[in-house]
């Protein structure tokens, strides 16, 4: 993935990025013609609840009916642009988005952090239409607005990557991983995967060591070390993970790819309230709780295919509890549809609710 991601140099995934709403950017404000500002501002606040929801059909419905007879103000129009844009890049409408995060990018009006956030998902969107100069150009208006945005360093060190500028790539990795991305292990396999393509073989092993350190299961990392032949250095688990995907580059949903990189959300995952989750254990343990993940989606690969999983702490008052989960879905056939899926192979869940 620089997300379903570099395919146009790749194909790929994860979640595209954040609610601008949802991430503190003020809402006010509505799929027929507003004909009052006041009917404009209650479709833009529905539209946030849907997307909130992660109901995308819904949210450009109600977004389209905001943003058409144009009688919201300058703000709050950029505003339902860029959460309509962030609808249709999930429902993998890149050119939609593109044409959304342009004009709410142009009236001026975003905050800083959204104004980031806009180029970042812009340039998902770019490159997943092959777009990739455009899509480096986005990146790197992102990182220039706001210097320690970690996914825009990890995306652009893919892309970098992907078009042979490995020297870019690695730096690129690195400022990730110095400003907290995420998902490190993620960060030192492509910048393992640059090394390798330099011949620096020494700093490759060194990377993937890092990222078996920060993430003991990743199967990937551990097969490319056994590959260039190096040695783990550090083995705190038992259990290896059967390989969710391999960075890319995407607008989308998470599922398995076949490229070697990925580029993520602008924002970490949230678990919007109300919607639904399937529930497979709980545990008072968080190491545990690891462990059986990597048992669980071994062993469930084909089911869980790509996905990743929500570990909730609970403070039942008496205890602790870790709670791992699958989704969120916006509604509960979804969910049912895959706990049935994974009772009829012996695993045990539940269907539940986000609150």
């Amino acid at each position: 993935m620089f997300g379903k991601r570099v395919r146009m140099l790749c194909k790929g995934i994860s979640v595209v990025a954040v609610c601008l709403a949802c991430a503190g950017v003020s809402v006010i404000g509505g799929s027929a013609l507003a004909q009052t500002a006041e009917e404009a501002v209650a479709a833009l606040r529905r539209g946030e609840q849907a997307l909130r929801s992660l109901d995308y059909n819904l949210a450009v419905s109600e977004l389209n009916t905001a943003v058409a007879g144009e009688k919201l103000e300058p703000h709050n129009r950029a505003v339902a642009l860029l959460n309509r844009g962030l609808s249709r890049q999930n429902l993998q409408d890149a050119a939609g988005s593109i044409k959304d995060y342009s004009e709410a990018i142009q009236i001026g009006t975003l905050p800083v952090a959204a104004r980031a956030i806009a180029h970042f998902n812009r340039g998902l969107a770019h490159n997943t239409v092959g777009q990739t100069t455009l899509a480096l150009d986005d990146l790197s208006t992102a990182i220039k607005i706001n210097g320690a945005f970690s996914q825009a360093y990890n995306s652009r060190g893919t892309l970098m990557r992907m078009l042979g500028r490995h020297q870019s790539a690695i730096r690129d990795y690195q400022l990730a991983i110095k400003y907290r991305y995420p998902q490190p292990h993620l960060a030192h396999y492509g910048a393992a995967l640059a090394h390798i393509s330099l011949r620096q073989i020494n700093d490759a092993k060194r990377e993937l060591n890092l990222a078996i350190k920060t993430r003991p299961g990743f199967k990937l990392a551990r097969d490319k070390m056994s590959e260039i032949g190096g040695t783990v250095e550090i083995d705190k688990t038992s259990v290896i993970e059967v390989a969710a995907a391999d960075p890319t580059i995407t607008n989308g949903i998470n599922r398995t790819s076949d490229v070697e990189t990925t580029i993520t959300p602008a924002a970490a995952q949230r678990v919007p309230v109300g919607s639904f989750l399937v529930q497979l254990m709980a545990q008072n343990n968080r190491q545990a709780v690891d462990r059986m993940w990597g048992k669980i989606s071994a062993r469930h690969s084909s089911v869980l295919d790509g996905m990743e999983p929500i570990i909730q702490k609970a403070d039942l008052g008496s205890r602790v509890v870790y709670r791992l989960r699958m989704g969120p879905f916006s509604d509960r056939t979804s969910a049912d549809r895959l706990c049935r899926r994974l009772k009829k192979r012996g695993q045990d869940c539940f269907t539940t609710t986000a609150k």
